[in-house]
Formats: C-alpha cells, structure tokens, sequence
C-alpha cells in the first residue's frame, strides 16, 4: 500500500539563521533560554527583483503581523509594529538548497527514498510504505520525524497520505499541524482545500475564483472534459496526481556509503 509522508518547513530559511545564531552565542552550551526559538529576534529575509527588494522568507513571528513572501521589503517593514525592529538579511537559496539536502540525507534514517520538495525548497518528501513498523506504526513514526525537525530548531507541518500530493497538499493548508489520511479518503481530505494546495499557476486560480471554484472539492465538480479546454491540461492532472490516478515521482536524494 503507498504511503507518501509531507514535511513542510514553513519557515526554513529563517530557522536556519535563528539557529546559527543560536549556537554561536557564548551561553548556548549552558543556558536552555538561549536556545529557545521564542528568544529568537524577528527576522526578514529578501531578494532583489528588477531593482526592488521583494521578501524571500520571514519567521513565524513576522508572519503572524502579516508579513507575507512576494510583497515588497518596505511594504513588508511598514506593516509591522513601530516597536519591532527585525534583522533584514539577503537571502542565500543556494546555501539554503543545500541545507535542504544534507536534511534529506539525515532524513534517510526514517525512509530509503527522501527528496527535497522542489522548487520551494522549504520540505521533504518520504517514501514511507513498509517503514511505519519500525517506529511503532504510522502515528508514531509522525511524531518521531516531528520531533527530529524541532531538535533541530526547525518548525514543520507534516502529513501523510497515499500520494504525495496529497500529503503535501494536506501538510500545508490543513487545519492541523501533524495530519493523517486515511488509505482510500484523499479525496475527503482534498476536497476543504484551497485550490493551491494543487500546486496550479496562480492564473489557473484566479480562473476559477473567478467562477466561484475556490476549493479542491468544488472543482472536482466540474466537468473534465471542459477543463483542458477552459484551463490546461494542468489543473486535471494535478488533480489525477493528488488522487493517484497518474504517475507521480520523486528524485530521492543518493547520500555518500
């Protein structure tokens, strides 16, 4: 049976930061409160897009005042409170890429068959049919790689599911952090989603928000005959692929014996 696992890292390339920082501070060997992520400043990260600078990645803590990835940097700093003075740090998304896979590679610990989640480079896709005995069944084994990412002062979302995008879909934009679907229910779990958990263009969905079509569910409704006509082929085969009905694959990381 198919078992695909989802773990999206919100906020990964700020975490990577947080925690380089962390360690390298003269109390980190001794204090807990020093390598707490609460203690953490906030942080905002940007790249240069046609002589503007466009936020790259934020925090947790910018992204609850608003803060969102793609809006201009001092849109972004104006929003936020005039007490709040966050760290304005370029963005490296090589360095981050490769952080990105010598995760993956540890990440072989729990599955054989790990790949980053390209091109966002912010998760990872496990194979993990045949692997949940190991860790005292699925349930547990959730917990498990929850806990390995927050040792490693990383916040994640994680979902499973018997596609892995389905589980990608589920890890982020469920309700829930840690998510589990059923063998057999993806379409259940899809359907309360928005229609970018399918991973569409942003041209495709405001299409059909146009229509009214605003979750997964509604646009299942629709006729597939009339959708490569009125969208692409696109949206139908991501939604073949989110319920197995087409080949999906992941490139797997091959660490060094």
């Amino acid at each position: 049976m198919p078992r695909a696992m989802a773990v999206f890292l919100p906020y990964f390339a700020t975490d990577l930061r947080s925690r380089a920082q962390r360690r390298s501070s003269p109390s980190a060997a001794t204090s807990r409160r020093a390598r707490s992520v609460s203690d953490d400043p906030a942080r905002v990260l940007f790249l240069e897009s046609r002589g503007q600078r466009m936020v790259s990645a934020r925090c947790a803590r910018c992204a609850s005042m608003g803060v969102r990835v793609g809006m201009p940097l001092t849109d972004a700093l104006a929003s936020m409170p005039s007490d709040e003075k966050p760290l304005v740090e370029a963005a490296t998304p090589e360095r981050d890429a490769q952080a990105l896979r010598a995760l993956a590679e540890r990440m072989t610990r729990f599955s054989p068959i790990v790949a980053p989640d390209l091109p966002g480079a912010d998760g990872l896709l496990l194979d993990i049919a045949g692997c949940e005995h190991l860790f005292g069944g699925e349930a547990n084994m959730v917990r498990a790689v929850a806990r390995s990412m927050r040792r490693s002062g990383l916040s994640c979302r994680v979902g499973v599911a018997g596609t892995f995008a389905c589980a990608r879909a589920v890890a982020r934009f469920g309700p829930h952090d840690y998510a589990s679907v059923p063998p057999g229910r993806e379409a259940d779990a899809l359907t309360p989603l928005p229609l970018r958990a399918l991973g569409v263009d942003d041209g495709t969905v405001e299409a059909l928000n146009e229509l009214g079509v605003r979750t997964v569910g509604r646009s299942m409704h629709l006729r597939r005959r009339d959708l490569p006509v009125r969208f692409g082929d696109a949206l139908l085969l991501r939604l073949d692929i989110a319920l197995g009905r087409a080949l999906e694959t992941i490139e797997p990381v091959r660490p060094a014996p």
